[in-house]
């Protein structure tokens, strides 16, 4: 047998403003606003970043949608399509479930919904339109989020614990800009999301931003998305951590401690393993019951 092709992915980037008026503070790239009052500019530019990235690594399928400002509906019916859009490889003998990405840069809300034109969408109803697809065999579907927003991680948790990751889905990797209890930020002068600026910068320009900070050789850290949380909570003066979930059950607060979770666990458990994770020295394991 074949080893499965992972490269069967579609994708959905979306970009939305803030609801209120942004809070406005300064920061080693200059002034910044939380993302409550986010910029429609530049959430369409972090959400063409991922749109152009999503493209260039899985070429194979032809589903790669961005969409500006759109209503829940647009966002879900996308979702569905794109994962209709993967399922329709699943005669070919190396298939491995299909992949959906989704990337979102705007406001999130404390009680987990993204916020878009006429409302919010929760993790579940995203999870509703990928997972609605008849699919032909029982291989998991593979999700990858990525959330420049405020209250990021509370969005990536309800990933994490929804049942259906045990049976239906797999939540490949989630890489969120902001704790459950954080605003997110976004840069004025370099027009991104702090988060989606580390990724998109060249090393040397992050090196010259984050001079005088702790990180002043971004070029150091060859993991590129630890690069881009270590200068995301640099760049913010650490108003923002970045959290990044892998393989479905590894949660990580960068520059922090970790979790492993290997039980149904509910959503007020894991977001209090992680505030532990945040103030623990790096590497830590977080033991997820304790108090």
């Amino acid at each position: 047998m074949p080893h499965p092709d992972y490269n069967y992915v579609a994708s959905v980037a979306v970009a939305s403003d803030g609801p209120a008026e942004a809070t406005l503070r300064g920061g080693p790239s200059g002034t910044r606003r939380s993302r409550d009052g986010a910029k429609l500019a530049h959430t369409d530019a972090d959400a063409r970043y991922w749109h152009e990235e999503f493209k260039r690594e899985a070429p194979r399928v032809d589903f790669h949608v961005l969409l500006v400002e759109p209503t829940r509906l647009d966002v879900l019916v996308a979702l569905y399509n794109a994962s209709l859009a993967v399922e329709a490889f699943s005669h070919e003998s190396d298939w491995g479930g299909g992949q959906v990405n989704f990337a979102f840069a705007g406001h999130g809300s404390e009680a987990g919904d993204l916020i878009l034109r006429d409302g919010g969408i929760s993790a579940a109803d995203m999870l509703e339109a990928i997972l609605a697809p008849a699919r032909e065999n029982r291989v998991k579907r593979r999700v990858a989020v990525v959330l420049d927003s405020c209250h990021a991680a509370r969005v990536l948790t309800d990933f994490v614990v929804d049942g259906r990751q045990k049976t239906d889905f797999l939540l490949i990797d989630g890489f969120a800009a902001s704790m459950h209890d954080e605003l997110a930020w976004e840069l004025d002068g370099q027009g991104h999301g702090a988060l989606t600026f580390g990724m998109a910068a060249k090393t040397e320009l992050l090196s010259e931003l984050l001079r005088g900070t702790a990180l002043r050789n971004a070029g150091s850290i060859a993991s590129v998305h630890e690069r881009a949380a270590k200068a995301a909570t640099l760049l913010t003066e650490r108003d923002q951590t970045p959290v990044e979930v892998i393989n479905g059950w590894h949660i990580e607060a960068h520059g922090g401690g970790h979790i492993d979770l290997d039980a149904d666990l509910s959503v007020p458990v894991v977001l209090s393993a992680l505030v532990r994770a945040r103030a623990a020295e790096p590497n830590t394991l977080i033991p997820i019951n304790s108090s």
